[in-house]
């Protein structure tokens, strides 16, 4: 992280008439979670009419036994039943990022002076709103992730989610397994089972579910399988070696690998579209915020969440050997 005024002194590699090639971008930016969210068909939409993102789940049904039920003739009508609702609350996630631009740089764009080389369309203004985007999505990223705000909160058993106590609201709680040692294929094969029997009934479309892991555990995975991570192949058209991620199957559900995401926890998510929200209170935002003696501040920022609403149907290991 570069802390400091975009001015003349730091753009001053970029007035030489010696390069050869573009300029290089070597950020890394990590957008793996938004990416496998948006091709799952969870993208983010607008928020309307509200602050806060509210849902209504029903958490309790009728009771239906076949001693209480099933009737006879004459049999006296049972006592009414009603269904029970709850109401679930999720608020905003803001981030913001200020830029201070010196008014020099605008003398040196509009003469030229950062034309000099080859790449005569980059921008050393716009490259600042370009990478501060990418930077609040790779913060929003590891936050959709994590156990303060993202997955490994939602997908918990005990943790306070959508301003609701777990511990004693099946209807809430993800099924947590605390393997606490080293990986297994039990576990995998347990989590399935106990996510698709009764009362939880869950994984209606294997083919919507996901594995998400960090990348050593997929590698724990695959030495204790005997297999490899992934498969290299070469492309003749682009002549170039690919990694195929087509391997990464665990009980024939796909596997998606996070950078950054906690190395000792495996989650197993329903990416059906109905059980997940993505609300934007704010689209990425550029604001001319004032002057600064001979400078222009602007200030980047952006409002959105990721909402599991239905985190039953879904389960954590934690405690993973690393």
């Amino acid at each position: 992280m570069a802390v400091g005024v975009v001015n003349t002194s730091n753009l001053s590699n970029l007035k030489s008439d010696h390069f050869q090639g573009r300029v290089m971008n070597l950020i890394y930016y990590n957008n793996e979670l938004l990416k496998s969210f948006a091709e799952a068909g969870i993208n983010p939409s607008p928020m309307r009419n509200d602050s806060s993102y509210t849902w209504n789940p029903i958490t309790a049904g009728h009771t239906v036994t076949a001693a209480n039920n099933f009737y006879s003739e004459g049999d006296t009508i049972p006592a009414p039943q009603k269904l029970t609702y709850g109401k679930l609350t999720v608020d905003p996630l803001y981030a913001w990022l200020y830029v201070q631009v010196d008014r020099r740089v605008e003398d040196n764009i509009n003469n030229g002076v950062y034309n000099a080389h080859r790449d005569k369309s980059f921008d050393p203004i716009g490259a600042e709103f370009d990478n501060g985007l990418a930077a609040l999505k790779d913060l929003f990223n590891l936050s959709f992730m994590g156990g303060t705000y993202g997955l490994e909160l939602s997908i918990d058993a005990n943790s306070a989610y959508a301003g609701q106590a777990r511990g004693s609201a099946s209807w809430h709680e993800s099924v947590e397994t605390a393997v606490s040692g080293a990986l297994t294929s039990d576990f995998f094969s347990d989590t399935i089972e106990t996510l698709r029997d009764d009362p939880i009934g869950g994984l209606k479309n294997l083919g919507q579910a996901r594995w998400f892991m960090p990348e050593n555990q997929w590698t724990n995975y695959s030495k204790l399988t005997g297999g490899v991570p992934g498969t290299i192949f070469y492309n003749p058209k682009d002549k170039m070696f690919h990694r195929s991620d087509a391997a990464k199957i665990i009980q024939g559900i796909p596997v998606i690998t996070f950078p950054e995401m906690t190395n000792t926890v495996i989650l197993l998510a329903d990416l059906n579209p109905t059980f997940w929200a993505m609300p934007m209170w704010r689209p990425f935002d550029v604001w001319k915020h004032n002057k600064s003696g001979d400078r222009r501040t602007y200030l980047l920022s952006m409002g959105m969440n990721l909402i599991n609403k239905n985190p039953k149907v879904m389960a954590k290991g934690t405690g993973i050997t690393a």
